[in-house]
């Protein structure tokens, strides 16, 4: 489950809708792209840093932001 205080980063999405399995990309890009330290380290908890290597290289390049592509 999404921490309730990550919702103003999905203002286009319901978070209660978004399954943290399912929707991996949208959470990732989302929290990547707008998301700062917490929110980056909730992500490499949630789906470790060789799951993120493979969301990361399932998204198309204009994905993320071009500051956010350099983490």
């Amino acid at each position: 489950m999404i921490p309730v205080e990550f919702s103003p980063l999905f203002w286009s999405h319901k978070l209660e809708g978004l399954d943290v399995v399912k929707n991996q990309r949208t959470i990732a890009t989302q929290l990547i792209n707008y998301g700062d330290l917490p929110h980056w380290r909730w992500l490499d908890e949630q789906y470790g840093r060789e799951g993120l290597r493979v969301i990361l290289a399932s998204l198309p390049a204009t994905a993320l932001r071009p500051r956010a592509a350099r983490l």
